[in-house]
């Protein structure tokens, strides 16, 4: 058996108003309001779940806004003395679900209409849920989204995607995406923009964003086209995941496996060089490799341990050599790292301390 249905009715009522309603098919209760304050206040306090309302001349317009206020979820049938009244056009353009023509109202009618309304006030109601859970789900995303238009402007962002850039998402808004490319020059059209990507495919792509501080995100970026109701394509939905730290990692890692590399190949030299001089010289090359360095001398301690002289080089200047070919090793600054054993690496620049300089 279906659930009371509640009709309130404001203002003057229908002839045999309540015989139309018996013939719905279903148990209705029909509260009347002659006066639109009464019913306003009924419909606000809830239980109520269709509304006629008669659009009294001269009034029915603003009595139809207090009531879409006080009561914004009910649904709104008004009821109207001719099919072109302004008042009733009104309403249907700004949230009434039908209208009724009075003297030409019948059961069939009537019923059509209240069942008409209670369905469309549902689906909107589902509607304005699915549409808050989409919202919820794109602003609490670990992921950039934005929507960019065949003009090659941003019309949404979501607040991660201001994260990424360092923006806030209101100052994204209404910008051109080619301001956030790491080199917007080097886009001259529309066609030229990643963003912009006239094609019915997904697309995934990685690409260097610029930071508002300056700096460079690298980003993993999938574009969807966004098209019209004709099929027009009208611009993408982008998702941006930043790979700045991926990519930094990915970085490290190749180093370390091209020392570990080289570091083989220095034990694979001393494992098969002929002689001592080979394997040092080749010894010198690795090591300065590995470390990324441009200048290197090996030296070889004596049998006394108190001198060192120079086997190979590389990069060194010739007017250094004939003084530092054979160095005393507990003489400064050398008994720092023959003695001491603190190797230390340096770069000329300021700010070094005393042994750096010294060193230099």
């Amino acid at each position: 058996m279906s659930e009371l249905l509640s009709v309130l009715l404001i203002g003057k009522s229908p002839d045999n108003f309540e015989g139309l309603l018996r013939e719905c098919g279903r148990e209705i209760e029909l509260v009347h309001c002659k006066r639109a304050n009464d019913g306003i206040a009924l419909a606000s306090g809830g239980g109520i779940d269709v509304v006629l309302l008669d659009l009294v001349a001269g009034r029915g317009v603003a009595v139809f806004d207090r009531l879409r206020r006080m009561a914004p979820g009910v649904p709104v049938i008004v009821l109207t003395t001719a099919g072109d009244d302004p008042a009733a056009l009104y309403a249907m353009q700004n949230g009434a679900q039908d209208y009724l023509v009075r003297g030409k109202i019948d059961a069939e009618l009537l019923c059509r209409a209240i069942r008409y309304a209670l369905e469309w006030t549902r689906v909107e109601a589902a509607l304005r849920h699915s549409e808050a859970m989409y919202r919820r789900l794109i602003e609490n995303l670990n992921e950039g989204v934005i929507a960019v238009d065949e003009a090659g402007l941003i019309t949404f962002a979501n607040p991660r995607m201001g994260e990424i850039l360092g923006y806030p998402v209101e100052d994204l808004i209404g910008s051109s995406i080619t301001g956030f490319l790491d080199a917007p020059g080097r886009v001259r059209s529309a066609s030229g923009n990643p963003f912009y990507r006239e094609t019915d495919q997904r697309q995934e792509f990685e690409l260097d964003l610029r930071h508002c501080d300056g700096g460079c995100v690298r980003a993993l970026v999938v574009t969807s086209p966004a098209t019209d109701d004709s099929g027009e394509f009208r611009g993408s939905i982008v998702g941006i995941l930043d790979i700045t730290r991926r990519k930094q990692a990915e970085e490290e890692l190749r180093n370390r496996n091209e020392q570990l590399m080289i570091l083989n190949q220095i034990i694979s030299t001393s494992a098969t060089s002929l002689s001592l001089a080979e394997h040092l010289e080749e010894s010198l090359e690795k090591m300065l490799e590995l470390m990324g360095f441009h200048v290197g001398i090996i030296y070889m301690l004596d049998a006394e341990r108190k001198r060192a002289l120079a086997q190979h080089q590389r990069g060194v200047p010739p007017s250094y050599m004939p003084k530092n070919r054979m160095i005393k090793i507990h003489h400064w600054p050398f008994n720092f790292v023959f003695v001491a054993g603190q190797p230390r690496y340096i770069e000329q620049r300021p700010g070094l301390n005393t042994i750096e300089a010294g060193i230099l």
